[in-house]
């Protein structure tokens, strides 16, 4: 009676959870009252499958657990696999991800001990999963058509629709589609809903990134029904997160940050640190282009967190990662030489009572076939060691690269760290200062005349414009290290540019009494990202005015170098930058906070935004400058192409041909 349970409970996984997880209940208490449950861990095995699909991390964690201990002590091979397996897919699907591969590739070695087919597909795919989560994706490419071949060769039907599922996801356009549609096409078929949801979510990415926003909503439309139907709460939320993105992406923002908002509330209740880290980032964007400045920050800023937590657990997974590939391959070289020799043994014992039957018969031919098969067998074991030991040589190089590479990343987040501190630091100040002469207003205004308080708002206004640049240059800072911000190099007319930022910038200059004189060759077309360039130049017009004293002046110049280069000039006749401070502008971890003509003290944070934006426009910034004599930035780019100078190229090939 147990067994039918368990079975019907199985039959019913990805069909129908509720029903699914009623049947393997019956099969626990049946149990229990018989004193059973200790000697059927497949119930705990089903209980903790059902459990991980409806994303309950604690109840699933538990049961499966409770399998491989007893699977370890009964030594049930086939069954602690498939616990193993189940716990690295919870492991994925919570992004808890730093002992995942130990238990994927001890599922994988135990299946292909044993020749479970089924379970090898299973076990590459989610080997390709940490692969895809840790931005290997020539790595998960492999481990996902490994799986399908693998499901092609036993022709299970399921084991082929999930491998196109994650090829689906791993691939681009077309191609993505047509195996997306594969896995749609089978998982119908065999009324598998869950994993439909899923092919149905993943789908509705690639048409709402080709703007076919009436398609991809019906498809999030159906998968989120499903989720709803089977309770599938992680999947539900994943496939809400796509309904966000296309609020969003439809131009109806509000509602998109509203749901958003919902879903991360959701996410940290339950647990999901990964879809918590991916919600952040989008929120951050939204919010950002929305004009809602301060959540924008505010958000940028969790997702800074969450993504430095992720990278600093995805470090040590990276090398665990490899560690356990290094030992997965080394056992397998093991296994094989011991099988070659097993072999070479069968061989010669062949040999050897093919030598004494034949002996009476042909003892000269006898004698050569076997020397000569001999002096064969050691030159294809001499021709496998000599493979073994450059595939060992060429895992401990892969070992040392990781190394370095870990170092370098252990770097970026040091310079990180003391960017985001000095930035903090920064930050204090200027509030304290707002505090302070707020408190100084609300106590004692009877005490002032109007011309004391209309210094102190003064003081509270200028104080408050220097936090808000700065809030401002943290978050372009932390969207661009975040890969939030996308460059795209397209012909930008620089001079239209140039005069829409001046425009931005002339009230400032005005107030100051600073003149901003512009000097610009005719058609000038750079090859660059526009939104980026023009932060670029606000960034240096912007710090041009605030260190250049009242009756001073600030040029800014376009020229063409050559055909295939142009050059942005901007000059002021402020108070100039120390050679020992030139060094620092142009050093990506260096950290420089001077002060303009008011004493107002800025942290270089700027600079590093225009250096960074210079560099992903594939350019360069350069500066020149003298203490008391002012300072001259130079921008080179990559010269785009107009219609202007197309003419001309035409015409001087016609006339010098």
């Amino acid at each position: 009676m147990i067994k039918t349970l368990i079975a019907k409970s199985e039959n019913e996984i990805d069909r129908d959870y509720n029903k699914a997880l009623y049947y393997a209940q019956e099969a626990y208490l049946l149990a229990q009252k018989e004193n059973l449950t200790a000697r059927n861990p497949q119930i705990y095995l089903t209980l903790g499958t059902i459990y991980n699909q409806k994303g309950s991390l604690k109840e699933a964690s538990a049961y499966l657990d409770s399998v491989i201990m007893i699977a370890n002590q009964k030594n049930l091979n086939v069954l602690l696999a498939k616990a193993c397996l189940e716990k690295g897919k919870l492991m994925l699907d919570h992004g808890l991800t730093n002992a995942t591969s130990e238990y994927i590739f001890r599922a994988l070695t135990i299946a292909e001990q044993n020749k479970i087919k089924d379970l090898q597909a299973d076990a590459n795919l989610q080997l390709g999963r940490i692969h895809y989560y840790l931005t290997n994706d020539n790595y998960a490419r492999l481990c996902f058509y490994k799986a399908l071949n693998i499901s092609k060769s036993t022709q299970n039907q399921i084991g082929i629709a999930n491998a196109c599922n994650y090829i689906g996801i791993i691939e681009s356009g077309t191609k993505s589609n047509q195996y997306l549609l594969n896995a749609i096409s089978i998982y119908k078929k065999y009324r598998y809903w869950g994993k439909l949801a899923i092919a149905y979510h993943n789908i509705s990415y690639n048409y709402l990134q080709t703007k076919q926003y009436p398609i991809a909503k019906a498809y999030l439309d159906k998968a989120i029904a499903i989720d709803k139907t089977l309770g599938a709460n992680l999947e539900l939320c994943y496939s809400q997160r796509g309904l966000a993105t296309y609020y969003n992406e439809t131009g109806n923002s509000n509602r998109s940050i509203q749901l958003s908002k919902q879903l991360i509330k959701t996410a940290e209740q339950r647990g999901y640190l990964r879809l918590s880290d991916v919600l952040a980032g989008d929120l951050a964007t939204r919010t950002y282009y929305a004009k809602r400045y301060k959540e924008s920050a505010e958000y940028s800023w969790n997702f800074y967190i969450l993504q430095d937590s992720i990278n600093r657990l995805n470090i040590p997974q990276k090398i665990q990662l490899l560690k356990d590939q290094i030992n997965y391959e080394i056992k397998n070289k093991q296994l094989t030489e011991k099988n070659n020799q097993q072999i070479i043994q069968k061989k010669q014992q062949f040999f050897v009572l093919s030598f004494i039957l034949s002996l009476f018969l042909v003892l000269s031919l006898s004698l050569y076939l076997n020397l000569r098969r001999k002096k064969q067998w050691v030159k294809i074991l001499e021709e496998k060691n000599v493979t073994i030991t450059d595939q060992k040589e060429q895992l401990q190089q892969a070992l040392t690269a990781l190394k370095l590479r870990e170092k370098e990343l252990e770097q970026v987040n040091k310079t990180k760290d003391q960017l985001i501190s000095v930035i903090g630091h920064d930050l204090i100040n200027p509030f304290n200062t707002i505090v302070g002469f707020s408190e100084i207003l609300l106590e004692e205004i009877d005490e002032f005349n109007k011309d004391e308080i209309l210094s102190h708002l003064k003081q509270i206004h200028k104080t408050s414009e220097g936090a808000l640049e700065l809030l401002r240059n943290l978050l372009t800072w932390s969207m661009a290290h975040s890969r939030n911000i996308q460059f795209k190099l397209t012909n930008t007319d620089v001079n239209a540019l140039i005069k829409k930022t001046v425009a931005l910038i002339i009230p400032t200059a005005l107030v100051k009494k600073v003149n901003i004189e512009s000097q610009l060759e005719p058609n000038v077309i750079a090859l660059a990202d526009y939104d980026s360039l023009m932060t670029i130049v606000r960034n240096l017009l912007t710090n041009a005015v605030k260190f250049t004293p009242s009756g001073g002046k600030v040029t800014i110049r376009t020229v063409y170098l050559n055909n295939e280069q142009i050059k942005i000039e901007i000059t002021d006749t402020g108070v100039g930058i120390s050679e020992d401070n030139q060094k620092k502008i142009l050093e990506e971890d260096a950290h420089l906070s001077t002060y303009d003509t008011e004493q107002k003290r800025g942290t270089g944070l700027g600079l590093k935004i225009c250096l960074d934006f210079a560099k992903r426009n594939n350019g360069t910034l350069n500066v020149k400058s003298q203490v008391g004599k002012g300072s001259t930035f130079t921008i080179i780019l990559t010269a785009g192409t107009s219609e202007v100078k197309l003419t001309e190229k035409v015409e001087t090939y016609f006339s010098s041909n």
